[in-house]
């Protein structure tokens, strides 16, 4: 009898699952860790990206962002007159000067929560702006550091700047795999990398979303933290020596957050590695030893992050 897609996505997930729970997990802090120092400014889901120049937390805790790309990605044009900046959108047109909190449009007042400043360079303005001045839903998550413009929905695997490429390429990062597990069911293989995040992992079985995959200096060693929604899911790392190395989503590591996310803690060196998988020099691995992390969620198109903790 054949199995049905359903059963063998169940099938498939429950073996992942199996073959990452065999991985210890180092020693990690029970408290919420950080996701990471910089902010993330999303578009309707889609991250900005800003050459230069990062979006920051002023004095007064309150976020700032480069209007430059911010209004571009609005489609607005941007100018200035000494220190003032010029935004037309449309009919709108919008003034604000460096080291004032108030903004006019259309020769309206509006008053900020705190003010404009020039650094190296470029305008940041506060996050207010876009939403009373430009006209868009605003969120700030504290958790993950991130700024929602507009609309919160992520783009998914399929729907990203991604490369597909056939399976045979990379089968050689799995030739010393204790299981076949990693491979079952995969048809081929989506690439992205971290300008992707957040991104959405979604089939008829599966629906998972990541914001963010940051590796964190602790001590002597290093913890790769994980911010995502959905299932919970295991990871492993290829270094390009026909050995997965698998890491398991432990409970005991992971933060409910209060926005709704889960915040996981994975080891990056363990000696589960030697006992595991016999892999004599696992103390000597380096960041830039990983030339992908996957992620087992059970896609028929496996899904790795390149290059993910080398800037």
């Amino acid at each position: 009898m054949k199995m049905t897609k359903m059963m063998m996505k169940m099938t498939k997930a429950l073996i992942l699952f199996i073959a990452t729970a065999m991985v210890s997990v180092v020693s990690a802090s029970a408290e919420a860790p950080a996701i990471g120092s910089s902010l993330t400014v999303l578009l309707d889901g889609k991250r900005i990206d800003f050459p230069d120049e990062k979006p920051q937390v002023d004095s007064s805790s309150r976020v700032l962002i480069p209007v430059r790309f911010v209004s571009q990605a609005l489609g607005a044009k941007v100018g200035f007159e000494g220190k003032t900046v010029i935004i037309t959108q449309g009919a709108k047109i919008v003034r604000l000067t460096i080291g004032s909190n108030a903004a006019f449009v259309n020769g309206e007042r509006l008053v900020l929560d705190t003010k404009a400043v020039a650094v190296n360079g470029r305008t940041l303005v506060p996050l207010r702006f876009v939403s009373e001045a430009l006209g868009q839903k605003v969120r700030w998550d504290g958790v993950g550091r991130r700024v929602w413009i507009g609309e919160e929905k992520v783009p998914s695997l399929q729907e990203s700047d991604v490369k597909v490429y056939p399976l045979d390429g990379f089968k050689k990062y799995f030739t010393k795999a204790m299981n076949t597990s990693y491979l079952y069911g995969v048809t081929d293989v989506t690439i992205f990398s971290q300008k992707n995040f957040p991104i959405r992992f979604e089939d008829d079985f599966d629906n998972v979303t990541i914001y963010s995959v940051t590796l964190v200096p602790v001590k002597d060693y290093f913890e790769v933290q994980m911010n995502y929604s959905g299932k919970h899911f295991g990871i492993y790392y290829l270094t390009g020596d026909g050995m997965p190395r698998s890491r398991f989503n432990s409970a005991k590591y992971r933060v409910n957050n209060p926005d709704g996310t889960f915040t996981a803690t994975f080891s990056f060196r363990t000696d589960g590695d030697l006992y595991n998988y016999s892999i004599k020099n696992w103390k000597d691995m380096k960041p830039e030893d990983v030339k992908y992390v996957g992620f087992s969620v059970g896609l028929e198109s496996l899904p790795l992050l390149e290059k993910p903790f080398v800037n």
